[in-house]
């Protein structure tokens, strides 16, 4: 499993970029509190590759390559750095 960390100067950053996350790359939230968000990579991998090796391996491959899809999601933690500096523009700021 990946994991990695953004840090975002404030909760209004914070929102935008989770729903950013959610709507533009199809990541689900699965923790969330006021500073810190979690996010999780969803899907279990591409079609072609599923019935490709549905076909030539009698659904074996196709089974672990849901396992191994499942176990290499991306998870991403944003939290809220109030030490970081807000320019004008920076993380989809208003000026």
């Amino acid at each position: 499993m990946s994991s990695r960390t953004q840090r975002v100067p404030d909760t209004a950053t914070l929102e935008r970029t989770v729903e950013r996350y959610v709507t533009e790359q199809g990541y689900t939230v699965t923790d969330e509190n006021a500073a810190r968000v979690t996010l999780k990579e969803s899907g279990l991998g591409s079609i072609w590759w599923h019935i490709l090796l549905l076909l030539t391996t009698a659904g074996f491959g196709n089974a672990a390559y849901v396992v191994y899809t499942l176990v290499k999601r991306d998870v991403v933690t944003i939290r809220v750095d109030e030490s970081l500096p807000r320019e004008a523009g920076a993380y989809g700021a208003s000026a």
